[in-house]
């Protein structure tokens, strides 16, 4: 019998020693006396605080964001207006294209005496010499190879 009471107080013991657990602060590793208001409260307070850090560090990423897509927009309005500018540099260049093989081709399409007839009635419908139709014809080109240095750069940015 004594032997069976020694028993029954060593289980005991133990089942006490069970229950009252360490005391830890978090209320789901307490045993069943380790519940403790502060410590239930502190724990509370310390999430309450993690919130609210959370939340003003949401609030910077979205105002970042907004300035984000507010510049995105910028570079978008920018790239379309260099598109619209390399469009219409890339016009000018084939008019002055068009231009210059007119230019060329005039003289070059009328032979012999039909090419001095020619280059007489068009200089006096002109009112341009051979020399100044040369000048005319250097100007387009120089007009013409500044213009695609422009849309080249253009293109690349």
């Amino acid at each position: 019998m004594k032997k069976l009471l020694t028993i029954s107080a060593l289980c005991g013991t133990l089942l006490l020693a069970g229950c009252l657990g360490a005391n830890t602060g978090d209320p789901r590793q307490g045993g069943l006396f380790g519940y403790s208001p502060k410590n239930y409260e502190q724990r509370i307070q310390d999430r309450e605080a993690r919130y609210e850090e959370v939340k003003e560090e949401n609030a910077q990423l979205q105002e970042e964001s907004a300035s984000l897509e507010k510049r995105k927009n910028q570079k978008q309005a920018s790239v379309a207006a260099q598109k619209r500018d390399l469009n219409q540099v890339n016009a000018d260049i084939k008019s002055l294209k068009d231009n210059i093989r007119r230019e060329q081709a005039a003289p070059t399409a009328a032979t012999g005496k039909n090419k001095a007839k020619k280059t007489a009635k068009v200089s006096a419908a002109t009112g341009e010499s051979e020399a100044q139709k040369a000048a005319k014809i250097r100007r387009m080109q120089e007009e013409l190879k500044r213009l695609e240095a422009e849309a080249d750069a253009l293109s690349r940015m």
